[in-house]
């Protein structure tokens, strides 16, 4: 029980850390920021922590200066289906226009989804890419900040 307080203690201070250090690099300026958020789980924490994430990130930056592509595999797709409990919490950070969804067709084979009966909206059927973890890595690989929530 010691060793699980004490880890969630880190998380937190490493949390708080990197909050802090973004407060601190500075917002707004003419760079467009670009950021990936990998979500796994469905848990309600880790939901809305990625959810809370995107908007706090393009409040902080303002719409035009970042991207934002919230990469879900595994569980995580669970929050893309039509009966999704966060589905319109979903609607209103793709209206902003700068969040987009990649959607891992493995785990969409996996699970027996198809992009038209089960996934929502056309905004997720539109992010459908062949592997999470690949997408990423590629994203990543192009510059792109990676954030676990």
């Amino acid at each position: 029980m010691k060793t699980k307080l004490a880890l969630i203690v880190a998380m937190l201070l490493a949390v708080g850390t990197l909050m802090g250090a973004v407060v601190l690099a500075g917002h707004k300026g003419g760079e467009n920021h670009k950021l990936v958020l990998h979500l796994n789980r469905t848990d309600k924490g880790s939901v809305n922590m990625t959810i809370n994430n995107a908007k706090n990130v393009t409040k902080y930056y303002d719409v035009g200066n970042v991207d934002i592509e919230i990469v879900a595999y595994g569980p995580g797709i669970e929050i893309l289906k039509k009966d999704s409990k966060v589905a319109d919490r979903l609607r209103g950070l793709h209206a902003l226009g700068n969040i987009r969804f990649g959607v891992c067709k493995n785990t969409m084979n996996r699970m027996k989804l198809t992009e038209a009966d089960q996934l929502q909206d056309s905004f997720v059927r539109e992010g459908i890419v062949p592997s999470g973890v690949v997408r990423l890595i590629e994203l990543q690989e192009q510059g792109w900040r990676y954030i676990k929530p």
